[in-house]
């Protein structure tokens, strides 16, 4: 209580609304803000956008930006709040890093090698993604604003702060962040 910043927003908040939302898991006060919430990263929509966006682009690029989406942003979560506030969380083994190398021995024996020669150790490395030699993604924070279907989110991190439109069909919200085109699911309250 001796904090007035926090004293203020608890008493800012509407608890008849707060109570119906506890009991019913719906609330009248934000019923007709549809963005609101956590949706979950859908790679197949992803992808199927991305394609849809990009149809002309070669077999060599369309696999970088395939592997790209499905590892960099796979368990990736969007949250918007009532506040206008929104948060995309990237995966923790994927926030602004590559997989690591992982250098494994093989033994092994020369093609034409004489029974009974001694076996040469191979160092094999586990695979590189094609697009880790591009700028590391971050999770980020912003705002989001508009109302359905048309909304515009706002996220910024280490890489900078940009504005995409986003757009919510159903149970689905499309928008871009850093160049690339995701959609995400709504996940339950």
């Amino acid at each position: 209580m001796s904090n007035s910043d926090v004293a203020t927003r608890v008493l800012d908040l509407d608890f008849k609304d707060l109570r119906q939302y506890l009991e019913t898991g719906k609330s009248e006060k934000y019923a007709q803000e549809k963005i609101l919430g956590r949706w979950a990263y859908d790679e197949l929509s992803t992808l199927q956008l991305s394609k849809k966006l990009k149809p002309d682009v070669t077999a060599s690029v369309w696999f970088r930006m395939k592997n790209e989406l499905t590892q960099r942003f796979d368990n990736s979560e969007f949250t918007a709040f009532y506040d206008n506030k929104a948060k995309l969380v990237l995966a923790t083994n994927m926030d602004g890093k590559a997989s690591p190398l992982q250098a494994v021995p093989v033994r092994t024996t020369r093609p034409g090698a004489t029974p009974g020669a001694p076996p040469v150790a191979i160092t094999v490395t586990n695979f590189v993604p094609q697009w880790f030699i591009t700028n590391a993604t971050y999770s980020a924070v912003g705002k989001w604003s508009g109302t359905a279907p048309n909304y515009f989110v706002s996220l910024g991190n280490k890489n900078g702060t940009a504005t995409a439109e986003g757009k919510l069909q159903g149970d689905q919200l499309a928008f871009g962040f850093e160049g690339r085109a995701l959609v995400f699911r709504r996940l339950p309250d």
